[in-house]
């Protein structure tokens, strides 16, 4: 693609295709992997209260407190 930069695996380790990260499985799997984005259309808050639903039902780690709180926050400000 033009304009997008390609990045060679073999100056970041982290990101050959035979790592955990490109696989898409986290080293930390207690830690969140979702991206919190601002909520911009009704597709976004529909997918910001799945998330916090989703949130609500179990014991969350400190990374997902973080996300939780961010997003209540997002959908406050949304609905405002």
């Amino acid at each position: 693609m033009a304009g997008s930069p390609r990045i060679n695996p073999f100056w970041y380790p982290s990101i050959r295709s035979n790592s955990t990260i490109a696989c898409g499985v986290s080293r930390f799997p207690a830690m969140s992997t979702s991206r919190v984005r601002p909520i911009r259309t009704e597709q976004d808050y529909t997918r910001a209260l799945a998330r916090i639903e989703a949130l609500m039902d179990r014991e969350r780690s400190t990374a997902e407190d973080d996300e939780f709180d961010t997003l209540a926050t997002l959908v406050e400000d949304y609905e405002d």
